[in-house]
């Protein structure tokens, strides 16, 4: 394949097959690095781990946030889970409208420092 100098900062970032990447999942916790034409076998193979990354930054806002915030989330996202039943695949929005947390906004870096 040949491109031009000018697009190859470009393809490397975004489409070159052996380009080194980070796990899409490195937001919540992930620090997997492999080639792009890998990483679609580590999304497959890290399933479990993922879930677990994601399970301990949610752990990590729940415990920030105010029980009672919480606990009217909850019943906000039961409600709307109840209302649209099992098979539904449209994301819920009532939850996310309704629960609008008092304090600052928490950015990334405070949540992993925790």
């Amino acid at each position: 394949m040949i491109l031009p100098r000018k697009q190859l900062l470009s393809h490397q970032s975004r489409d070159c097959p052996f380009s080194t990447v980070l796990c899409e999942w490195n937001e919540f916790g992930c620090d997997h690095k492999a080639i792009r034409d890998d990483m679609k076998n580590h999304h497959m193979d890290s399933t479990t781990k993922h879930l677990q990354c994601v399970k301990n930054v949610l752990n990590k806002i729940l415990a920030i946030l105010p029980q009672d915030q919480v606990k009217h989330a909850l019943n906000d996202l039961q409600s709307v889970s109840s209302q649209q039943g099992p098979s539904s695949s449209s994301t819920p929005t009532k939850a996310s409208e309704s629960f609008k947390p008092d304090s600052k906004d928490i950015t990334d870096e405070q949540l992993l420092q925790q």
